[in-house]
């Protein structure tokens, strides 16, 4: 599912509880880590693979902090998306 906002992106995980989440920082109503809370609050969520991503370097080692899998720096490749979904999703 593709969601158009922050708020968009909480509801439509919750409803339909995705394999996996990209977060980017830049979300026009709403914090990137705010909703990364919202989605790590939620129980059926907190250990979906979760991607962040970025143009803000200093982000790169928030990982932790914000509980994701991985930050990938903007601008970035479909070939560097695709691989860390690949690493996120293969057993």
């Amino acid at each position: 599912d593709i969601v158009e906002n922050g708020v968009a992106a909480v509801s439509t995980a919750r409803r339909n509880r995705p394999d996996l989440i990209i977060v980017d920082m830049q979300l026009r109503d709403s914090a990137g880590p705010e909703v990364i809370r919202w989605l790590r609050s939620n129980p059926t969520l907190r250990s979906t693979p979760t991607v962040v991503l970025t143009t803000n370097s200093g982000d790169l080692s928030r990982s932790g902090e914000w509980e994701v899998n991985a930050i990938l720096l903007k601008p970035l490749t479909l070939a560097k998306i695709e691989s860390t979904i690949r690493d996120l999703l293969t057993p």
